[in-house]
């Protein structure tokens, strides 16, 4: 997916590690990405989530104030965000396993400038197609929102234009489609003029 130029990602870093952290900034300068923000505990990160929404999550293990993992698995279950937890070699296959179902990356140290920037990627990419899927979902819900206005406003004023004309519910149908056509306005503005109307 090209990534559009007018984007950038937000990107929040936990660790406690001012090497790495350097290292992390330095490969997030560019276009791309907005400046990371650096936070080196999880309970510090906690709160700044729920102030800013991020596209990446980076925590780099050990943090100042717990290993990471659980900071990682409260971060997947509450936040729509791309995680990448970085770890020991030697405890890479037990957080890995713990985390797969969050859809968490995890990754073993050390690793390349290269496999962290595809991560990274990969993560963004990621977050853009859910975005995209967001997006679509919200426009089908509002439609679906709009047909049922609709539809309740025209049961509405087919019921009114029974009681009150003295039409059977087929014709009283039939007049609001054909209002609608001669009209040239929508089934929901000839039944909210007839609701005004008669109701």
């Amino acid at each position: 997916m090209m990534i559009k130029d007018d984007r950038q990602y937000n990107i929040l870093i936990v660790s406690s590690s001012d090497k790495f952290n350097a290292f992390i900034t330095k490969a997030l300068m560019n276009k791309r990405y907005a400046v990371p923000d650096v936070i080196e505990s999880a309970s510090r990160a906690r709160r700044q989530m729920n102030e800013r929404d991020y596209d990446c999550v980076i925590i780099n293990t050990p943090l100042a104030d717990e290993y990471g993992v659980d900071f990682c698995m409260d971060v997947g279950a509450a936040h729509n965000v791309g995680i990448i937890l970085l770890t020991t070699a030697d405890t890479y296959a037990g957080v890995a396993e713990k985390n797969a179902d969050l859809g968490v990356m995890t990754m073993a140290r050390p690793f390349t400038n290269r496999a962290v920037d595809q991560a990274i990627r990969l993560i963004c990419a990621i977050r853009d197609k859910y975005r995209q899927t967001e997006e679509k979902v919200k426009s089908l819900e509002d439609k679906m929102e709009e047909i049922r206005q609709t539809n309740k406003a025209v049961n509405r004023a087919k019921w009114l234009l029974i009681e009150k004309e003295g039409m059977s519910e087929e014709e009283a149908h039939r007049h609001i489609e054909k209002l609608a056509m001669d009209l040239g306005f929508t089934r929901r503005e000839v039944a909210d003029e007839i609701v005004e109307k008669l109701g």
